[in-house]
Protein backbone atom coordinates (compact mmCIF):
# COMPACT_ATOMS: atom_id res chain seq x y z
CA UNK A 1 0.00 0.00 0.00
CA UNK A 2 1.44 3.21 -1.02
CA UNK A 3 1.39 6.74 1.15
CA UNK A 4 2.23 10.32 0.29
CA UNK A 5 2.44 13.16 3.04
CA UNK A 6 1.14 16.05 1.33
CA UNK A 7 2.20 19.37 1.29
CA UNK A 8 4.94 18.29 3.57
CA UNK A 9 8.59 18.46 2.93
CA UNK A 10 8.87 15.30 4.58
CA UNK A 11 6.78 13.76 2.02
CA UNK A 12 7.54 9.98 0.98
CA UNK A 13 6.34 6.88 -1.06
CA UNK A 14 6.39 3.82 0.60
CA UNK A 15 6.38 0.52 -1.71
CA UNK A 16 5.78 -2.48 0.45
CA UNK A 17 8.42 -4.98 0.12
CA UNK A 18 6.19 -8.00 -1.50
CA UNK A 19 5.19 -5.14 -4.31
CA UNK A 20 5.46 -5.70 -7.94
CA UNK A 21 4.90 -4.75 -11.51
CA UNK A 22 4.72 -7.40 -13.90
CA UNK A 23 7.04 -7.27 -17.09
CA UNK A 24 3.94 -6.96 -19.36
CA UNK A 25 2.53 -3.83 -17.62
CA UNK A 26 6.28 -2.21 -18.47
CA UNK A 27 8.35 -1.62 -21.72
CA UNK A 28 11.21 -4.08 -20.96
CA UNK A 29 14.53 -3.52 -23.14
CA UNK A 30 15.44 -6.69 -24.87
CA UNK A 31 18.23 -7.17 -23.05
CA UNK A 32 16.68 -7.73 -19.67
CA UNK A 33 13.62 -10.22 -20.79
CA UNK A 34 15.21 -13.25 -20.06
CA UNK A 35 16.83 -12.19 -16.79
CA UNK A 36 13.72 -10.40 -15.18
CA UNK A 37 10.70 -11.90 -13.97
CA UNK A 38 9.11 -8.75 -12.15
CA UNK A 39 9.86 -4.98 -11.75
CA UNK A 40 9.73 -3.33 -8.06
CA UNK A 41 10.09 0.54 -8.82
CA UNK A 42 9.05 1.47 -12.18
CA UNK A 43 11.52 4.05 -13.80
CA UNK A 44 8.91 6.90 -13.93
CA UNK A 45 8.61 6.50 -10.62
CA UNK A 46 12.05 7.23 -10.01
CA UNK A 47 12.74 9.96 -12.18
CA UNK A 48 9.26 11.88 -10.68
CA UNK A 49 10.64 11.16 -7.05
CA UNK A 50 13.91 12.96 -7.97
CA UNK A 51 12.55 15.66 -9.66
CA UNK A 52 10.18 16.32 -6.57
CA UNK A 53 13.99 16.10 -4.48
CA UNK A 54 15.33 18.69 -6.94
CA UNK A 55 12.06 21.11 -6.32
CA UNK A 56 12.86 20.05 -2.43
CA UNK A 57 16.53 21.41 -2.47
CA UNK A 58 15.56 24.08 -3.89
CA UNK A 59 13.13 25.34 -1.99
CA UNK A 60 15.05 25.40 1.00
CA UNK A 61 18.59 26.82 -0.65
CA UNK A 62 17.08 29.06 -3.18
CA UNK A 63 19.58 30.08 -5.24
CA UNK A 64 22.45 30.21 -2.65
CA UNK A 65 25.71 28.59 -4.04
CA UNK A 66 25.21 24.77 -3.95
CA UNK A 67 27.44 21.95 -4.17
CA UNK A 68 26.62 18.74 -5.46
CA UNK A 69 29.40 15.60 -5.01
CA UNK A 70 28.83 12.35 -6.26
CA UNK A 71 30.58 9.85 -3.72
CA UNK A 72 29.26 6.08 -5.27
CA UNK A 73 30.43 4.65 -8.52
CA UNK A 74 27.02 3.48 -8.72
CA UNK A 75 25.03 6.25 -7.72
CA UNK A 76 26.20 8.16 -11.37
CA UNK A 77 22.54 7.91 -12.94
CA UNK A 78 20.76 8.92 -10.01
CA UNK A 79 23.31 11.35 -9.86
CA UNK A 80 23.64 13.26 -13.53
CA UNK A 81 19.63 13.16 -12.99
CA UNK A 82 19.77 15.22 -9.90
CA UNK A 83 21.84 17.57 -11.50
CA UNK A 84 19.68 17.69 -14.44
CA UNK A 85 16.74 18.22 -12.18
CA UNK A 86 18.19 21.02 -10.41
CA UNK A 87 19.43 22.67 -13.38
CA UNK A 88 15.88 23.57 -14.74
CA UNK A 89 14.56 23.95 -11.18
CA UNK A 90 17.16 26.45 -10.01
CA UNK A 91 16.77 28.93 -13.70
CA UNK A 92 18.31 26.80 -16.31
CA UNK A 93 21.62 27.30 -14.25
CA UNK A 94 21.45 30.97 -13.54
CA UNK A 95 21.84 29.92 -9.60
CA UNK A 96 25.59 28.97 -8.79
CA UNK A 97 26.00 25.50 -8.37
CA UNK A 98 29.36 23.26 -8.68
CA UNK A 99 29.36 19.47 -9.21
CA UNK A 100 32.17 17.19 -8.52
CA UNK A 101 32.83 13.21 -8.10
Amino acid sequence: MAKKLVGSENAFISIPDDHCYPLDALTIPACYKDDLQTVMIPEGLIQDRIKQLAHQIHSKLGDQQLAVLCILKGSYRFFTYLVDQLTTVRLNGKSPMTVDF
